[in-house]
């Protein structure tokens, strides 16, 4: 038989307008298994963005190739895990009574049931946002860089290419080589 501090202890903790907290812990804890799944893909991602860098600068279009084809993978594999990390994002948000569909992460880590969750989930998010910043910043590099290795082709290209009216290749007497209109330098000096 319950006591009536233990039975009202019951009901407030388990009243129908009150989260339920063993539904709150079950959702932390998914939340926090997709959270290490993510970090570990972006993780991933930055160690093959980092090959990448490397294979671009060596000019190895062999190896990145293989390095691009792992990419799309684990891009791939990224792309289903954060459709779950939402679904278990979501399902915490359910789990501990808050409406609303546009809440960020780190509000929804705040849910959680006791404060070593709390912590925890928080934490998991402060990491994942560090991660995709790494990310960001290695991709802005890479960017740079193909930019950089773009523009020499195109410069190269452009040299190698057969000449326009901008450059022109003179004759002995200073006169342009190929047109039929050549004028001489003393011509423009006169």
């Amino acid at each position: 038989m319950l006591s009536a501090q233990s039975s009202a202890g019951y009901r407030r903790r388990f009243e129908p307008g009150r989260p339920r907290m063993d539904k709150v812990f079950d959702a932390s804890q998914r939340l926090s298994i997709s959270m290490g799944e993510m970090l570990g893909l972006l993780r991933a991602l930055t160690e093959s963005a980092q090959k990448k860098e490397t294979l671009i600068i060596a000019g190895d279009t062999a190896g990145l190739e293989a390095v691009l084809q792992e990419e799309a993978e684990t891009a791939s594999e990224f792309k289903q895990k954060e459709k779950e990390l939402r679904y278990r994002a979501d399902g915490l948000r359910r789990a501990a009574g808050l409406d609303g569909k546009n809440v960020k992460l780190k509000e929804i880590c705040g849910l959680a049931g006791d404060a070593a969750w709390r912590e925890r989930l928080t934490g998991a998010a402060d990491d994942l946002a560090a991660a995709l910043e790494r990310l960001a910043r290695q991709n802005g590099k890479l960017k740079a860089l193909l930019k950089q290795r773009i523009g020499y082709a195109d410069y190269m290209l452009n040299f190698l290419h057969a000449p326009d009216d901008r450059f022109s290749s003179y004759n002995m007497l200073g006169g342009k080589e190929g047109s039929p209109e050549s004028f001489s330098l003393l011509d423009c000096h006169v």
